[in-house]
């Protein structure tokens, strides 16, 4: 199939580059501490929830079988 005007030449606009002047606190943000994160999925947390479950029913279960 062809589709008839598609490939007609035409004029591209060209976006010219700009100086922009740097100013005294224009990198003011690189001083401050970096805030502290934790990545962790949901899976890991779903998992060590189920590892702690599973550890206190185990502990439970020997202390029922030790009386």
């Amino acid at each position: 199939m062809e589709m008839v005007g598609h490939d007609t030449p035409r004029q591209q606009k060209i976006a010219l580059p700009i100086k922009v002047q740097q100013r005294i606190f224009d990198d003011i943000g690189d001083f401050r501490q970096p805030q502290a994160t934790v990545t962790i999925t949901r899976i890991k947390q779903r998992f060590n929830s189920i590892v702690l479950i599973i550890a206190v029913l185990a502990q439970a279960f020997q202390r029922i079988g030790r009386q």
